[in-house]
């Protein structure tokens, strides 16, 4: 695997980690009120999903379907 591509991988985690951080404790009905909390864990969602994109070829031949 690319040095590139372990980096990237790290990127998803640290954003993966930090939705559920952020999501720890709280309950449903706060994403109705807390705007600052769907802000939050829609980031680190489009982070996690959008690093997908800048992985080489042989990841995605690899590990993508």
């Amino acid at each position: 695997m690319r040095y590139e591509d372990t980096i990237r991988l790290r990127h998803m985690l640290d954003a993966a980690q930090d939705a559920l951080s952020f999501a720890e404790g709280r309950a449903r009905e706060e994403l109705d009120t807390d705007r600052q909390l769907v802000l939050a864990i829609v980031l680190s969602t489009h982070t996690m999903t959008s690093t997908l994109t800048w992985f080489g070829a042989p990841f995605k031949r690899t590990y993508h379907p």
